[in-house]
């Protein structure tokens, strides 16, 4: 072969990379073009609560209340959401993990409550306007239990996640349940703290909404009780740079529902009614929206000015002729990098080296149960006590599938002892725990570690709900590795024990 052989053999070969090059940036831009009209649109045009709420003014908000609703606006969170983004438009499925209570499961929400919540509403608005476009989807996985505080979560949310799951995005609702121990501050940091280092890197989000006693409450001096309460969530939000989204502050700034009359349009009994779950995810969604767009734009404005060197474009070896490589470049997700988290405020560096074990009942529904049961443990020692399995949910028109069993007695003067064990970690001591589910019942209950022995330890707690609604988690005390006991006394009413947590 001679050289003008070779030479024009190189010209076609160089016409075909250019060709195929501009045919690359032309379909992305098209692709770019699509997702941009698409997510464009006014959000209550096309978004789940359409039939109830066409548009801003049927949500009784506006504009103001709604910005006023994003508290923290995390740079991390930002960066992930465009994360996400890059997934759909690389044709992978995107994955979102959903915490929280009774609000998250649409508790007194009627018939068809799942689809009524905000998160359904979220992963709705994506599929038909992201979805639509790269035919891909936005999929949940709720792990929710009604009346359970965040403390539980913030140490046990592993018992229901395998390490083969992965998630992009994940979101943890607040609420009437919170906060539900002393050690609130440390369970919220490590739930971060575990979420932000999970390897597939997702974003998080902290969904806040309220009691409407609180809120009823807070009327005569202008909101400043809760935005003290929520001064926790939001500094964790910005130490670490995630978003989190207050439904009560929008409320709050809203003068409409400076009334106890205007607030009985948004609650039955102590849950939001189907108008808060979609004046939440508005400002979840419009959240979403904005973030997408500004990535777009700049991707868009990417393409325009690319040059084969830059960072955004991947390259791939495509022909070789004469010692050269000609190569094409398509637009490629950004790397996955890790966060590298900050140094914790309330948490001491030992103290999240490695996950909580949670022997529980507490269970988000009969497809997604515990890693570690509590009914595994070995009994010592019953006088009185009995097996709970209780749904919390009793209307036909409800879906519910939680519960929060456990060991349960109504009556004084019963006990029960049970033997656990602690594995060898990297620390040499671990905190024990107990869950509690508040009962009308309930009442003085003494806890006893390793009854007997000079390590004894004993503590005493009110399992009544005049304390406080929902589960309590209750914190006895260290010890070392090795097998011990835990012994419950009902002293001045009854008890039901959910959940012991080795820490």
């Amino acid at each position: 072969m001679n050289l003008n052989s070779i030479m024009r053999m190189l010209f076609i070969e160089i016409a075909i990379i250019m060709i195929s090059l501009l045919r690359t940036n032309a379909e992305t831009h098209s692709l770019i073009d699509k997702l941009i009209l698409s997510v464009s649109r006014d959000i209550p045009s096309i978004w789940a609560y359409k039939d109830k709420f066409p548009d801003i003014s049927s949500l009784l908000l506006d504009e103001k209340c709604l910005k006023d609703g994003v508290a923290i606006d995390g740079k991390e969170t930002r960066k992930r959401i465009g994360k996400m983004l890059e997934s759909a438009i690389s044709n992978k499925n995107v994955s979102v993990l959903i915490f929280g209570g009774s609000a998250t499961l649409g508790a007194d929400l009627g018939s068809n409550n799942f689809k009524l919540t905000y998160h359904y509403a979220l992963a709705d608005w994506w599929n038909k306007t992201i979805g639509s476009i790269t035919k891909t989807n936005m999929n949940r996985k709720v792990v929710a239990v009604g009346g359970v505080g965040t403390t539980y979560f913030g140490h046990c949310w592993q018992e229901y996640v395998t390490s083969k799951e992965e998630f992009d995005y994940v979101t943890w609702e607040f609420a009437i349940n919170d906060p539900d121990s002393l050690q609130y501050e440390k369970a919220v940091e490590r739930f971060t703290r575990d979420i932000l280092s999970m390897e597939s890197h997702p974003c998080l989000t902290f969904m806040n909404f309220a009691s409407k006693s609180k809120l009823t409450s807070h009327q005569a001096n202008n909101c400043k009780r809760h935005e003290d309460e929520a001064k926790v969530i939001d500094r964790f939000a910005e130490h670490y740079s995630v978003t989190s989204i207050r439904w009560e502050r929008g409320l709050c700034s809203c003068r409409k529902f400076h009334s106890k009359k205007e607030l009985n349009k948004l609650f039955t009994k102590n849950h939001p009614k189907v108008i808060g779950h979609a004046q939440i995810s508005f400002m979840l969604i419009n959240y979403f929206k904005n973030v997408i767009l500004d990535t777009l734009k700049e991707r868009q404005h990417q393409l325009q000015n690319a040059k084969p060197t830059e960072p955004h474009f991947q390259i791939e070896p495509h022909v070789q002729a004469l010692g050269q490589v000609f190569q094409r470049f398509v637009w490629s997700p950004s790397n996955g990098a890790a966060l590298a988290l900050p140094e914790p405020i309330y948490m001491m560096k030992n103290e999240f080296n490695e996950a909580s074990t949670c022997y529980t009942s507490i269970s988000p529904g009969p497809n997604n149960p515990p890693q570690h049961s509590l009914t595994s443990l070995t009994i010592a020692k019953n006088l009185g006590f009995t097996l709970l399995k209780e749904s919390l949910w009793e209307s036909a028109s409800e879906e519910r599938y939680d519960s929060t069993g456990g060991y349960i007695t109504q009556s004084n003067g019963k006990s029960l002892t049970l033997h656990f064990h602690v594995n060898e970690g990297s620390v040499p001591m671990s905190q024990i725990s107990v869950t509690v589910r508040n009962k009308y019942f309930g009442g003085r209950v003494k806890f006893t570690i390793d009854e007997g022995t000079n390590n004894e330890k004993i503590v005493h707690e009110d399992t009544s709900e005049k304390k406080k609604a929902g589960t309590n988690t209750i914190e006895l005390g260290t010890v070392a590795k090795g097998t011990h006991t835990l012994s419950i006394y009902t002293e001045t009413g009854g008890c039901n024990i959910c959940a012991l947590i080795v820490d």
